[in-house]
């Protein structure tokens, strides 16, 4: 996996992608769906810009990544994927355990994103 920001943008596209048909579907199908979850489209929505946020960065920065790089990629992709399954659980009136582990999920990537931009900013460019 040596391009990283290339899966974090490609990934981020397919998500959105994914919601947007998703949304649609549910507004076609139910057109009060808001009252089941409020907000659920919102934390979709943070993970596939959260996903391209990453991508900016490591593109940006241009250096070796590491196994902490990849990992934090991979809990963002995971978790968008399991809150958008977990959303489609609750609107069927399923269990809300895999909308939490998925937020959960994001919730650690995001914070994992924060020490790596912290522990390896990157420098000003000079012009």
């Amino acid at each position: 996996m040596t391009n990283l920001p290339r899966l974090c943008w490609t990934a981020a596209a397919w998500l959105a992608f994914c919601e947007m048909l998703f949304n649609f579907q549910t507004l076609l199908s139910n057109p009060v769906h808001e009252t089941v979850l409020p907000g659920a489209s919102y934390i979709i929505l943070v993970g596939w810009t959260g996903l391209a946020l990453y991508g900016t960065y490591y593109r940006i920065s241009r250096r070796h990544y590491d196994g902490l790089d990849k990992s934090q990629v991979f809990l963002a992709i995971t978790g968008t994927l399991i809150v958008a399954a977990g959303i489609a659980i609750i609107k069927i009136g399923g269990p809300s355990l895999p909308f939490y582990i998925g937020f959960f999920l994001q919730l650690a990537s995001m914070g994992l994103f924060a020490w790596i931009t912290l522990r390896r900013p990157i420098p000003m460019l000079t012009i």
